[in-house]
């Protein structure tokens, strides 16, 4: 993601070749292939051209912090505080489910902030069973999520998207550019996948491809491009979160079935009226600014923690081993990581793992009850 100051250019004028302007040509006349010509040289009404003077990278796009700002700890009671702002409005989100309003907000913070081999670390796609069907609860819970972060888009899962729709960028060498992909996103860009919408049916050769693709971003947060010839993968880093009314059939990170009452999806109308009559602008500056600085948290695990952490990973597959598998460790030091910085930490603490372990056997009881 860059910032870039320049001149914008549309005017068709501007992108005549040398022989329209009677201009000696650098070409031998035998080379000169108009269509080659008109590909290298598209005219701005087509093609706009931004003329750079000055490119600036960016570690993020909130107006409200500054650029190259890290998180520090701040006042614990003010973070306490517009955290639970935030939680009360994704429990409402969330049809009352306080566990998942838990998770969602974990999700929310979370990006890749390091790369071992081909596992993209720090990344926390997020899967919500159970979503009414209703057209409008996800765009309701889009409308929500959008207002909070700087970056979304609401992808509809349909077998007609699928097979009609290009996820992946492609190179289109007769008019020599790569056109774009669904899912050619910049970094921390939240990506909502409504599978509400995914009825029976086959699926072509492209709607596979763009479910292998899908797959992978959420997987490894890779995104192959197409250059017909070959494929090149490149890194990306998107907040995935799949609404779907059973199981997804995209393997995420995280699994949580909502668990509503009747009566909670009868007045859906009623429950997002009250959600951003209670977002005020001010507010939503406030959570924006928290969310922001949470997902910019340097984090880092005391040699202290680490010690307990360890012993108490230790002790638990000495009492039982299959309680804890190291997936379930992984996903647990995870989890850790997400909840210390919603709590404006950069070091977890005692309460902070006790917490995340209340949360994962929470949430593995109810699998098992309700799967």
């Amino acid at each position: 993601m860059v910032e870039v100051i320049g001149i914008f250019s549309a005017d068709p004028s501007l992108a005549i070749t040398a022989k329209q302007q009677n201009l000696p040509s650098l070409l031998p006349d035998f080379m000169e292939i108009s269509e080659e010509l008109e590909a290298h040289n598209p005219p701005p009404s087509l093609v706009p051209r931004i003329h750079v003077l000055m490119l600036n990278n960016l570690s993020h796009n909130n107006p409200l912090l500054l650029q190259n700002e890290t998180a520090s700890e701040d006042n614990e009671d003010a973070v306490e505080g517009i955290r639970d702002q935030l939680l009360a409005v994704l429990e409402q989100m969330l049809l009352g489910d306080h566990l998942a309003a838990e998770y969602m907000l974990c999700h929310l913070v979370s990006s890749v902030y390091h790369r071992q081999d081909v596992v993209a670390l720090g990344k926390f796609s997020l899967n919500i069973s159970g979503c009414p069907t209703d057209e409008f609860y996800i765009k309701q819970v889009y409308r929500v999520i959008s207002n909070l972060v700087t970056k979304s888009h609401l992808l509809s899962l349909s077998l007609a998207n699928l097979n009609l729709l290009r996820f992946v960028p492609l190179k289109d060498y007769k008019q020599n550019r790569l056109q774009t992909g669904m899912l050619q996103l910049c970094a921390r860009t939240h990506l909502i996948v409504d599978e509400t919408v995914l009825e029976t049916g086959q699926l072509d050769a492209n709607g596979v491809g763009n479910m292998t693709a899908l797959g992978n971003v959420i997987s490894w947060q890779k995104l192959d491009y197409d250059f017909a010839f070959h494929k090149q993968a490149f890194p990306t880093d998107v907040v995935t979160l799949v609404l779907s009314e059973g199981k997804s059939i995209l393997k995420c990170d995280c699994h949580v079935p909502l668990l509503t009452s009747d009566s909670s999806n009868n007045r859906l109308n009623e429950l997002f009226d009250g959600i951003f009559a209670y977002l005020t602008e001010a507010m939503l500056n406030d959570l924006r600014t928290y969310l922001g600085k949470a997902q910019l948290g340097c984090y880092s695990v005391s040699s202290q923690m680490q010690k307990m952490i360890e012993d108490d990973f230790v002790q638990t597959r000495k009492d039982n081993q299959a309680a804890m598998t190291v997936d379930d460790f992984h996903a647990l030091l995870t989890l850790t990581r997400l909840l210390s910085l919603t709590y404006g930490k950069m070091c977890p603490t005692e309460d902070i793992w006790k917490k995340a372990k209340v949360m994962q056997d929470s949430l593995k009881e109810r699998v098992r009850l309700l799967m």
